[in-house]
């Protein structure tokens, strides 16, 4: 004797009231029980979207980076001016990769001992005529990148770098060493 719901399940006869999805509805209660939802077409459309799209959005932005424009410096400095040749350009970034900033940015002690200068231009220690520095402003900027380069070609370390005044010295800014 019990009830006709019991009686029905234990003869395996399935009542057209009762869904065959009976087991799946009663999981369903438990996880709306427990607090979590139902995802929505809408958030499975999205988890499909973000894991078809973001792999190809994460190979262009690193694509972008890579291929970034390299900051280019232009020695321009009104204290020299009026300038008798073209403005010296060149990748910044190349140089303080290769050779470190305090190579150029340097800012000696009184003991000579290069205590580095970050972030300062030739011109704020040089001066273009006489002043406290007693090394004026061109002589500075030659002495320091003509040299370097000529240094490292002569220890082979590097090819091909600008030796002569026009190689340096360019018309053309986006063609910076």
């Amino acid at each position: 004797p019990g009830s006709r719901n019991s009686r029905i399940k234990e003869s395996g006869i399935k009542e057209s009231g009762i869904k065959e999805s009976g087991i799946k509805e009663s999981e369903d209660r438990t996880r709306l029980s427990a607090g979590e939802a139902k995802p929505t077409s809408g958030e499975i459309a999205m988890k499909k979207w973000i894991k078809g799209i973001a792999p190809i959005l994460i190979v262009i932005a690193a694509a972008a980076t890579g291929f970034s424009q390299e900051e280019i410096i232009v020695m321009e400095s009104p204290e020299l001016a009026p300038h008798t040749r073209p403005l010296v350009s060149f990748k910044h970034e190349m140089h303080a990769a290769d050779i470190g900033c305090v190579r150029c940015h340097h800012d000696p002690d009184p003991f000579g001992y290069n205590l580095g200068a970050e972030g300062a231009r030739c011109a704020d220690c040089h001066q273009a005529g006489s002043g406290d520095n007693p090394v004026p402003l061109r002589t500075a900027v030659h002495r320091q990148c003509k040299g370097c380069h000529m240094t490292l070609a002569a220890r082979n370390v590097k090819e091909g770098l600008p030796m002569m005044c026009g190689q340096c010295h360019r018309i053309d800014p986006g063609a910076a060493n």
